[in-house]
This record gives structure tokens, C-alpha cells and sequence, in this order.
């Protein structure tokens, strides 16, 4: 096969809902234990992940919700998939009660929802709602897991990516301050366009107070 004819159909099947099902479980090391739990996607653009883990019979307990019809960049020719387990809202102010998920998981949102935040207070107390609500619907033994974050060990990293994630990671050690939390960040070099790049992972545990 031609190798320019390879590569178009492997950059096609990355956009596709089983690439991005790959991608979610590469990404945020979800197996097959992590696939059985209920699961909230937030920011999750088209619902793809949760479209394909249902269409396949893998899961019918992944819920999706993103902050707009229009599922945002690159997957914006694609239409939201409306579902009972799928909905637009702010992930700063999730509609769902406490303690409603096992799993709270969000693949590569954060620059999609916070980057153009220029104020730096405005930033800060946005990001502090957005963790403190992905945190608030996890069970008290759950996970929020985030991936695809710009990593500071990219001596390339644009100004604006730089400045989210050091607020970024200033309001999760400030929570982390306030509350019995486990964090692990896992950098790994991840394609970005044809061009890899050092991205984290993190994952952030609620651990039962005894």
C-alpha cells in the first residue's frame, strides 16, 4: 500500500468512534475492570467514546456531557449524539447528584474549555468549580482521571497552555490541601498532529476517610 494512502486512512480511523474509544482507553489507562463501572465523560465532544462502548455491547453505563451542541475542535463536523445518558451543560455546575459516579474522566478538554480565559482570577475560580465539581459527582471511593494535559516538561509549550496548567496545578494542590486525596501524574510522549509531544496523565483518587 502506498505509505501516504497508509497514513490518510490511519489519521481518518483516529477520528472515527472506534479510534476515539482507543484513544480514551490508551490515554487514560481505562481497562477492562475500568469499563464496568458508571462513568461520566465531561467535555466529551461528539459522545463518540460512549457511542462505540454501547454500539460494541462494552458498556451502556457512560454518560456524556459537553458545554455545547457543537462538539468543538477537531471533532466539530460531527453532531452531538443525543442519548438519555448524554447532555449539554457546564462542567463547572454538573447536573448530576453527589456521589453519582465511579469513574469521572475528561480526554483532552482542558485547553478546549479554559484556554481562552485571559483574566487570571476569572481562571483560577472557573478551574476551582470545574474540579471541585467533577470531584463532588465521584463516589467517595471514586477516580476523576484527566488526559492529554499539557505537560511542563514541553520546553515548547505556548504561553497560554503554560499559564492553564500552572493554575491548573495550583487549584488541584489547593483541594488537595482541603480533602483526603490520592494524585498521580504519568507523562508520556502522545501524537499530536503528526508530532509527538510530552502529555499527562493524572489521576486523582478519593480515598474513604476511616
Amino acid at each position: 500500500m502506498n505509505e501516504s494512502i497508509k497514513n490518510e486512512k490511519e489519521r481518518d480511523f483516529i477520528f472515527t468512534d472506534e479510534g476515539v474509544f482507543q484513544r480514551y482507553c490508551e490515554d487514560l489507562e481505562l481497562n477492562s475492570e475500568d469499563l464496568k463501572k458508571k462513568i461520566l465523560d465531561v467535555g466529551s465532544g461528539a459522545c463518540q467514546f460512549a457511542k462505540f462502548a454501547e454500539d460494541s455491547g462494552i458498556s451502556n453505563q457512560i454518560y456524556s456531557i459537553n458545554a455545547t451542541p457543537d462538539s468543538g475542535e477537531p471533532f466539530g463536523a460531527l453532531p452531538f449524539q443525543e442519548s438519555k445518558r448524554s447532555t449539554v451543560g457546564k462542567a463547572e455546575a454538573l447536573p448530576y447528584k453527589d456521589e453519582s459516579f465511579d469513574l469521572v474522566i475528561s480526554e483532552a478538554a482542558l485547553p478546549i474549555l479554559y484556554c481562552r480565559i485571559e483574566n487570571d482570577e476569572q481562571l483560577r475560580e472557573t478551574l476551582e468549580k470545574f474540579l471541585t465539581e467533577m470531584l463532588r459527582v465521584a463516589k467517595a471511593d471514586g477516580e476523576v482521571r484527566f488526559g492529554r494535559v499539557s505537560s511542563l516538561s514541553n520546553g515548547k509549550l505556548m504561553s497560554d497552555s503554560k499559564r492553564l496548567r500552572i493554575t491548573f496545578d495550583s487549584v488541584l494542590e489547593d483541594i488537595k490541601s482541603r480533602h483526603n486525596l490520592e494524585v498521580k501524574i504519568k507523562t508520556a510522549d502522545k501524537d499530536v498532529g503528526g508530532e509527538f509531544k510530552p502529555l499527562d496523565l493524572i489521576k486523582i483518587r478519593k480515598i474513604l476517610q476511616k
